[in-house]
């Protein structure tokens, strides 16, 4: 396996930019029962420090994988020497048997995760290595941070909507926006903040940043910060308020087609939530 740490600046060629490590960082789920694609989702690789060791993971929401009993991503191809993509890809299946899905224990978390060892192994491609750029705990905001956080920051959103990506690269879409609520304060008295972004099925599971390219607002300070990124994993998406009809309201994780309007605004689960799984890992100590 090609792991990358993921979004430093890189400033040696061909190493990708921080944001083109995004692009090797999210996927497209289709998820699959009976063999044939009944909907799809985001998901994105993450390294989680168990104790023991890394679990290489694949993150998502819950309702991305209800009912599959397969998923089919597409995975890129690192160059001989390691040294980044190789801009060959492939598509690969992903077999969901229950020893390999880590469900949040909450149920009102709609996070999970799917092991990935074997499918990031050396020599996994027919004996290719996939490169891709796993994120880590070192890109969750600690508390401090989180205090520190202005009400409105900007957001990159990595994901498919709709199902839409880039199948001659294989890439995800980018798309940037704004929180939309103060993602200091826990939305709704739970550990979720909202954007102001396009958010549309498809996009649920995707990995959502703060990303300040050269110069942010430093809160603390009460001034601007010039020269550096400052890049964070915020949070997952995983709903979307819609209005039907009838002019109501609904948060909504579904993909079927309907006459609601998406209102141009998402739900997102705290990054924090993910360190909540490396002890659901730790339970079935037979994982990748």
């Amino acid at each position: 396996m090609t792991y990358r740490p993921i979004l430093p600046l890189q400033v040696s060629s061909p190493m990708p930019s921080p944001s083109e490590q995004m692009l090797y960082n999210s996927v497209r789920i289709a998820a699959v029962r009976a063999g044939v694609v009944t909907s799809y989702g985001t998901g994105f690789y993450f390294n989680l420090n168990v104790g023991l060791g890394v679990a290489p993971l694949l993150i998502t929401n819950k309702h991305v994988i209800e009912g599959a009993d397969a998923l089919s991503i597409c995975v890129h191809q690192a160059l001989d020497d390691g040294s980044g993509p190789s801009g060959t890809h492939h598509n690969v299946n992903i077999a969901l048997g229950e020893g390999g899905i880590v469900r949040h224990p909450d149920p009102s978390v709609d996070l999970c995760a799917i092991a990935v060892g074997e499918l990031v192994k050396p020599g996994s491609l027919g004996g290719k290595n996939v490169y891709a750029v796993f994120l880590d705990e070192s890109l969750i905001p600690d508390e401090q941070l989180w205090t520190d956080l202005d009400a409105l920051e900007e957001v990159v959103m990595v994901g498919c909507p709709n199902g839409l990506f880039d199948d001659v690269n294989g890439m995800p879409i980018m798309r940037r926006g704004t929180t939309a609520s103060h993602p200091a304060l826990p939305y709704g008295g739970r550990q979720e903040f909202m954007i102001d972004a396009a958010c549309f099925p498809g996009s649920s599971g995707s990995p959502i940043y703060l990303f300040n390219s050269y110069a942010f607002y430093n809160k603390p300070r009460g001034g601007i910060d010039m020269g550096s990124p400052r890049i964070k994993l915020l949070g997952v998406l995983y709903a979307g308020p819609t209005i039907d009809q009838r002019g109501r309201i609904v948060l909504t994780k579904d993909l079927g087609v309907s006459v609601q309007s998406m209102m141009h605004l998402g739900s997102a689960i705290r990054s924090t939530r993910i360190l909540e799984l490396a002890e659901e890992i730790r339970k079935k100590p037979s994982q990748d």
